[in-house]
């Protein structure tokens, strides 16, 4: 099958997707409680017995954050009628949770719980977006405009030319980083090289930095590692420092390349909760309990749409984050993680799951869409 049929048969899925979930966004509601996702924040006293609740997060009715319980029992309704295998659907207003509701992984029959970690595959971009965003902000590093390669002249970058060397960070962050790729799911590319990133920018170049839009895990790589030369540490490290520590974040892995660099483009884990602490984060600006852990500005920058991705029906790409036609950006990671921020509305959805990559953007953005945000009032001023 060439890639024209490919393309051809993930349109049809996604169609099929989109249209289950519009479908049981529309439709009656199911029995409360009956579903395959079982929501935890709704139970008596669940404040009180949820080890999980540490001083920042609520779980409060959704009337009372100006969502409709109706609204959320239809995106448990569309989950039921899909089928597909969504392992979490968490939703939060504020710091209170809505919704916090968990399936099971069904090749091995095990619950999926709050306190377990889940990889995220590409939504990790996002964090390193973030990371890059607050040493940028601290001056580690001079600017989205800075020219990459300024950090890899003592490397014997292979391929050498003017092109890659005018190559900013900006441009790797919006995926135009013109460096040669072909996006697949193979890790030997990140693992088996004495430096991934080092070994990434020696592709040549194929197209103008700033030009063509190519998907690219390893413009991620590349960022990872300019950010561990910048300040000197693991992005690992100087996330629990400067990201997860500020958030309350503890419980997390991230794999890391041969040179002890983290993996930008994918590798991390972390609880469905944290990743609503890191979607608020967003929605509120950078600011976090009184401190301010990304500029606003930088916030507002790296969100804003740069280039139109030929992916999910082109959809907007920012800086390693996805803009939406329907007023979030999100973070999307490989087979169903996402982490979808509404600014405007002080709301945050979190998805996690094993649903195929060819329609896991379209149910979920349906989910969110045709479901959950109909059931939303508008903040007060």
């Amino acid at each position: 099958m060439n890639r024209t049929s490919l393309r051809a048969v993930a349109s049809i899925l996604a169609a099929l997707a989109f249209s289950i979930a519009l479908i049981s966004c529309q439709g009656r509601n199911a029995a409360r409680n009956a579903h395959f996702l079982v929501d935890v924040s709704q139970a008596p006293r669940a404040d009180q017995n949820d080890s999980l609740v540490d001083g920042f997060w609520e779980f409060a009715p959704p009337r009372e954050a100006g969502v409709s319980p109706r609204a959320l029992e239809r995106a448990l309704d569309a989950v039921d009628a899909s089928g597909f295998e969504l392992h979490s659907l968490t939703v939060a207003r504020g710091n209170r949770i809505i919704l916090d509701a968990y399936g099971t992984i069904r090749a091995s029959g095990r619950p999926v719980t709050p306190d377990r970690t889940h990889a995220l595959y590409s939504v990790t971009k996002s964090f390193v977006s973030a990371l890059v965003s607050i040493a940028v902000a601290d001056g580690s590093m001079p600017g989205f405009d800075s020219r990459a390669m300024e950090w890899f002249k003592k490397d014997g970058i292979a391929n050498p030319s003017p092109e890659k060397d005018r190559m900013t960070v900006g441009n790797v962050l919006s995926m135009q980083s013109g460096l040669e790729w072909s996006e697949v799911v193979d890790d030997r590319a990140y693992r088996e090289p004495p430096n991934a990133a080092v070994s990434f920018l020696g592709r040549p170049i194929v197209a103008a930095p700033g030009g063509k839009w190519e998907y690219s895990s390893g413009n991620s790589q590349i960022l990872a590692e300019i950010l561990r030369r910048a300040t000197g540490k693991t992005p690992a490290r100087f996330a629990e420092e400067r990201l997860f520590g500020p958030l309350g974040i503890s419980e997390y892995q991230w794999a890391f390349d041969r040179s002890g660099t983290n993996f930008g483009g994918w590798g991390l884990a972390l609880r469905p909760r944290d990743l609503a602490r890191f979607g608020l984060l967003y929605a509120r600006g950078g600011a976090w309990e009184g401190r301010q852990i990304i500029p606003a500005g930088i916030v507002d920058e790296t969100t804003a749409p740069r280039v139109t991705s030929p992916w999910n029906g082109s959809e907007r790409y920012a800086y390693h984050w996805w803009v939406s036609p329907f007023g979030a950006f999100v973070a999307r990671g490989y087979l169903g993680q996402a982490i979808y921020v509404f600014p405007s509305l002080d709301l945050v959805v979190v998805a996690t799951g094993n649903i195929d990559n060819n329609q896991a953007a379209p149910f979920l953005d349906a989910i969110v869409r045709d479901c959950i945000l109909p059931g939303v009032r508008a903040q007060k001023k």
